[in-house]
């Protein structure tokens, strides 16, 4: 323990008059999660995305058809800025956002995982990607297991990158 006291005192400068105490106070850096990681998305400047634009995020979590049940909602992040119908930013890069899993299902042996871009946060308002109730940027995933093994489930790791495109205009009234 006096050791380590010492050693602790020579770290913050040998020879120099100081006390355990100020050696104690130096600041501590705990390591950052993966969402602190995340860069913090640019402001928005376009209100409008058109039919057919595509939004590409990444998974936070792993998705896997035997294991996230229907309903179920997983994280995710922007992939670079999603441009609007004049041009400017209208979804920045590192945009949080959230898919659905609408469903997860095994029948005859294939596997289906049908998910919804659900809805993504822009500065300091949350929109929903839908009309109606109707999902605006869907995927559906398939897996054959008469192919092998490693085919039995959609199984969609951390940090896979998805491409969503939307059936229809978005309208973000900010």
């Amino acid at each position: 323990m006096v050791c380590l006291l010492g050693a602790l005192l020579c770290l913050g400068g040998c020879g120099k008059s100081g006390s355990a105490t100020d050696v104690m106070r130096a600041p501590v850096f705990p390591n950052p999660t993966d969402e602190e990681m995340l860069l913090k998305p640019g402001p928005a400047s376009s209100d409008l995305i058109l039919a057919g634009t595509t939004i590409n995020v990444e998974t936070l979590e792993t998705i896997d058809s035997d294991t996230t049940p229907s309903g179920g909602f997983i994280p995710v992040v922007v992939i670079g800025d999603v441009k609007g119908r004049d041009a400017k930013v209208a979804i920045p890069s590192s945009t949080s956002g959230v898919v659905m899993i609408r469903t997860s299902t095994r029948s005859e042996g294939s596997s289906v995982l049908d998910i919804a871009l659900y809805q993504l946060t822009i500065g300091d308002k949350s929109w929903l990607l839908n009309n109606g109730g109707v999902a605006l940027a869907t995927l559906q995933l398939k897996e054959e297991a008469s192919q092998g093994a490693g085919h039995r489930s959609v199984h969609l790791g951390k940090r896979t990158l998805l491409h969503f495109s939307v059936s229809q205009a978005v309208q973000f009234k900010r």
